[in-house]
């Protein structure tokens, strides 16, 4: 019961570090923008809180009420399974495109240093870097021209 209450509450929590009323309707339902006024208000691009350790944290907080059950049947393992197949299927397809194409310039450097679900270090990937060090080796790829490669047959 213990992990699957932390499910509910990382998922309630990093629904916070975006904007949570914005997710549930409520800023526009009522025109009144909560978190601008508690000095939270999004514009854009957002990388803190449980963003700064996972891509998807809401995701991983769902996967952890899926596993963490507190009386675990066939049936809810049939649809804890279907759906975190369903999870992740949907973000790599549908979610993770549509970040790329909303900020282009931000979200490839965030997802080659956060890893997508898992925010333990032994999961990030090998490549992470500081971000002036990043920067940097952008800037040097960018400027060295490109070999053509030829079709060997």
């Amino acid at each position: 019961m213990p992990l699957y209450g932390f499910g509910f509450l990382w998922t309630l929590t990093a629904t916070l570090a975006i904007d949570h009323f914005e997710l549930f309707g409520i800023k526009d339902s009522t025109g009144v923008d909560i978190m601008a006024k508690v000095g939270l208000g999004v514009d854009g691009f957002v990388s803190r809180a449980h963003y700064s350790l996972c891509r998807h944290p809401i995701m991983l907080g769902f996967f952890m009420m899926f596993t963490f059950i507190p009386k675990m049947t066939y049936n809810h393992l049939f649809f804890s399974i279907s759906c975190i197949i369903y999870i992740l299927i949907a973000v790599h397809f549908l979610e993770e495109p549509d970040y790329k194409k909303m900020f282009p310039r931000n979200y490839p450097h965030y997802s080659e240093s956060v890893p997508a679900y898992c925010p333990v270090g032994c999961f990030k990937k090998k490549y992470c870097k500081l971000e002036e060090e990043h920067e940097l080796d952008v800037v040097e790829v960018i400027e060295t021209p490109k070999q053509e490669k030829k079709a060997t047959w």
